[in-house]
């Protein structure tokens, strides 16, 4: 009995075993937001992933070479980059950048933006070993926006992938809710971001 005792003491009525994580993860998810504002590329490397920053390599190959048929059989967050990078990157960038220097690149003209987030605060964060996912609030009230997380060494990392997967879910909810081609929107969308009319051409690779 007094060891159970003992433990119950030890552990507590109220304790959270991952109490540490959380708070690297609160701490994380701070250094991702400020270096979005502060348009920090290195900053916001170091916030990300090494998953983030490859799956931006593969999607900078694809941008580069990728036939029409590859490009729209992908999901599409990645035929939604795809398209930004074609009419928005110069050909001679688009034909050396990597994910890092994407990122650098893309980070100086603004391409993140976190105003939008400023409202928002941390809700709960379910930890699973290696992963997490944060839910946001806004103004104190639940949101379905989450942020994923990823444990790598002693560091956690924002995991963009887990980001992506939530953009394509909520794309093909609203383009069967409005009966919306998906590969028309991405186009109609990516000339209302960027102000440039995105042609569809831009399915093919560039020449």
């Amino acid at each position: 009995m007094a060891v159970v005792v003992s433990v119950f003491l030890l552990v507590g009525p109220g304790c959270d075993k991952h109490a540490e994580d959380k708070a690297a993860i609160k701490a994380a998810l701070e250094a991702n937001r400020q270096a979005v504002l502060a348009r920090d590329a290195e900053g916001f490397m170091q916030s990300i992933s090494e998953g983030s920053i490859e799956w931006f390599d593969r999607v900078l190959r694809l941008a580069r070479t990728g036939p029409r048929s590859d490009v729209l059989a992908l999901r599409p967050i990645d035929r939604a980059l795809i398209i930004a990078l074609r009419n928005r990157v110069p050909r001679k960038d688009l034909m050396k950048f990597d994910g890092r220097s994407f990122i650098r690149w893309a980070m100086e003209l603004g391409w993140w933006d976190a105003s939008a987030e400023d409202e928002e605060t941390v809700g709960s964060i379910r930890v699973l070993a290696t992963t997490a996912t944060v839910k946001m609030r806004l103004e104190g009230r639940r949101t379905d926006r989450e942020v994923g997380f990823v444990k790598e060494g002693d560091a956690w990392k924002v995991d963009m992938g887990d980001g992506a997967r939530q953009y394509d879910r909520r794309f093909r909810e609203a383009m069967d809710r409005y009966r919306l081609d998906e590969n028309r929107t991405i186009l109609q969308l990516e000339t209302i971001m960027s102000g440039r009319e995105a042609r569809d051409d831009l399915w093919d690779p560039p020449k």
